[in-house]
């Protein structure tokens, strides 16, 4: 099976790279597609699972070059990131392994009080690997390696954990200089870093202990949600879902960001100019600016793939944002299973997985689906205004209900418009 690099450019506009197996019209029936998890850095390579299960990959951007590895069984594996130098890190069934740009498979190595290690991320160097330490009863615990030696505990602060079940932690995160890692305590549980000290050990530094609640009724901590999504490769920024509980009710989900260096943590609880945004939030990678990128809703049902730039309160719609993005998703992104994986170290380019159709009208009988993995390369010179003065020259072609349902008019409330360009518009009558 061959790789395809479809590109859409045109002048000044950004770029959408799609990465499939098959045709450049896309797989033939019953071949799988591509999940696109990790970027690296430097956004040269990229990495991921062959859908259902069927394998890993990583792919060079630049040299249009993709290494595959396929599995035999159901249980294949994932990689999870990948460094500048075309390392990847994940797991093959359940054991932990590093697969480079080569093709080598390196399975990672743990004590015999462990079953497995689940590999998360490494530095870029390769000299620091993270991940989740599996021991009995599928008890998980956060760990490390160094130089590819025996994975380690890393140590679990002493504090109060109230109503969190530590018996599932992690470690997801390291900076490219390994000096930084950032994992979890509990499932679902709060933040927590690890910094490398003087001594060259890791030492716990629970961030949570300010902010995350013990019990829904701990009145002295804000957020009941305070997970870790991501880390910028510098290890600058943490990025975090927090979610308040007022009077009973859960709030819904917001982005936060905390400052490594200043211990400052800046919520975007702003109100934001986006249709459905009371659904909530999940931001999923973050940028060494500060810039970072999520879906509107959660991952297993969301409305819609956002950037939120530095510097800024107000988030974007990818299809507002990327006049290349919306050309080719348009409604898929708002009603489909389209997420952003991951952003360079720049915030240049943004990988992400979903459905992808070439027809024209994707809720027609004939349509056909195949999942794929696109990256999106963003230009300086591409704005928000310009895509608006083109919107604005264009007709509606299309209307369709935020289900999918075509209409022949719009109905009261919100409707998706497709334009006559192909660009989608959210219009509430």
């Amino acid at each position: 099976m061959a790789f395809v690099l479809a590109l859409c450019a045109n002048a000044n506009a950004d770029t959408l790279k799609m990465l499939s197996f098959g045709s450049a019209q896309g797989p033939g029936i019953g071949e799988p597609g591509m999940m696109g998890f990790g970027i690296s850095p430097n956004g040269k390579y990229v990495c991921g699972a062959i859908e259902y299960g069927g394998g890993i990959f990583i792919g060079d951007l630049e040299n249009d070059n993709m290494i595959y590895q396929i599995s035999d069984g159901i249980d294949g594996g994932q990689l999870m990131n990948v460094n500048n130098e075309g390392e990847a890190i994940g797991f093959d069934g359940e054991p932990g392994i590093t697969f480079n740009i080569d093709g080598i498979e390196t399975f990672l190595q743990v004590s015999d009080e462990f079953k497995y290690v689940v590999g998360q991320d490494i530095s870029d160097d390769g000299s620091v690997a993270v991940g989740l330490l599996v021991g009995e009863g599928s008890r998980t615990y956060p760990g490390y390696s160094k130089n590819g030696g025996l994975w380690q505990l890393l140590p679990i602060p002493d504090i109060d954990m109230g109503a969190y079940n530590i018996k599932q932690c992690g470690a997801k995160y390291v900076s490219t200089d390994g000096r930084i890692i950032l994992g979890y305590l509990g499932a679902m549980g709060p933040a927590t870093l690890w910094r490398l000290n003087d001594n060259e050990e890791y030492v716990p530094d629970p961030i949570f202990d300010e902010y995350a609640k013990r019990y829904k009724d701990d009145e002295e901590h804000p957020y009941l949600v305070f997970e870790p999504e991501g880390m910028s490769p510098d290890g600058h920024y943490v990025l975090i879902k927090v979610g308040e509980y007022h009077n009973e009710i859960e709030e819904p989900t917001m982005a936060a960001v905390y400052n490594t260096e200043t211990n400052e943590l800046e919520v975007y609880d702003e109100v934001q100019n986006i249709d459905m945004y009371h659904i909530g939030f999940h931001p999923i990678a973050i940028a060494n600016d500060g810039t970072f990128v999520g879906v509107v809703g959660n991952p297993a049902m969301d409305l819609g793939a956002f950037i939120m730039k530095a510097g800024e309160t107000q988030a974007e719609m990818f299809i507002e944002a990327f006049l290349e993005y919306a050309e080719v998703f348009g409604i898929l992104d708002l009603t489909g299973y389209h997420i952003p994986s991951d952003i360079s170290a720049d915030g240049k380019r943004i990988i992400g997985n979903g459905w992808y159709t070439a027809d024209e009208d994707p809720y027609s009988s004939d349509a056909f689906f195949y999942f794929m993995t696109y990256v999106l390369e963003i230009n300086d010179t591409n704005s928000v205004e310009n895509i608006d003065t083109e919107i604005n020259e264009v007709s509606p072609a299309a209307y369709y209900t935020v289900d999918g349902i075509r209409m022949n008019t719009p109905a009261k409330g919100l409707n998706i418009v497709r334009m006559s360009d192909g660009t989608v518009r959210k219009v509430l009558k």
